[in-house]
């Protein structure tokens, strides 16, 4: 693996697949190497992640 390289990520329980960069190679170590990623596209569903819209309210009888 090299920075810059391109990648496919699967999710395996929804086959979704998204591609995306290697931004970041940690040293090599017993447990294996961290490697930061870039998604190249919104990858929420991918991550089994939902976001809202909408604006958290704010109850103003909770202000002092």
């Amino acid at each position: 693996m090299n920075n810059g390289e391109m990648l496919v990520i699967t999710n395996p329980e929804t086959q979704e697949e998204q591609e995306c960069r290697i931004v970041y190679l940690g040293d090599p170590g017993d447990n294996g190497q961290r490697v930061g990623i870039e998604f190249l596209h919104a990858c929420a569903a991918l991550l089994g992640v939902e976001f809202s819209d909408t604006s958290p309210t704010v109850d103003s009888s909770a202000v002092h």
